[in-house]
């Protein structure tokens, strides 16, 4: 079980329904270097722990890997960042999926079907 607060809006505020993840999946900021953990996601975008903050407007480049060997990239922009209440040192970053980039929206729901089908995955600390 993910030791954040899992502050998100109301569901009738989002145009597509967030799953919450109880666990950790190995991703990889690409274009920084930068580990990161999810914590929920939807076909729009996720929700990020980051232990760096991002600008917003920015294009990331995230590599989610599944399994592995299996790794999956998807391209998103940085919609929101601020320091983590509780966390020092770490950011709550949101990120939306490039819409028009099918690839990445192919990729956003093999990652989706794949955290909703293992509870737990690659711990990042």
């Amino acid at each position: 079980m993910s030791h954040h607060n899992k502050d998100s809006a109301p569901p009738d505020a989002r145009r597509r329904p967030r799953i919450e993840v109880d666990g950790y999946c190995f991703l990889r900021d690409i274009s920084h270097a930068v580990p990161l953990e999810i914590i929920n996601i939807s076909l729009g975008g996720m929700q990020l722990c980051a232990a760096e903050a991002m600008r917003i407007g920015e294009l990331r480049v995230i590599l989610a890997t599944l399994e592995p060997g299996l790794t999956v990239e998807l391209r998103a922009t940085v919609a929101h960042c601020a320091p983590w209440v509780g966390l020092p040192g770490r950011y709550r970053v949101g990120v939306a999926f490039a819409e028009n980039d099918m690839v990445t929206m192919k990729h956003a729901v093999a990652l989706i079907k794949h955290l909703t089908a293992v509870p737990a995955l690659f711990a990042v600390k």
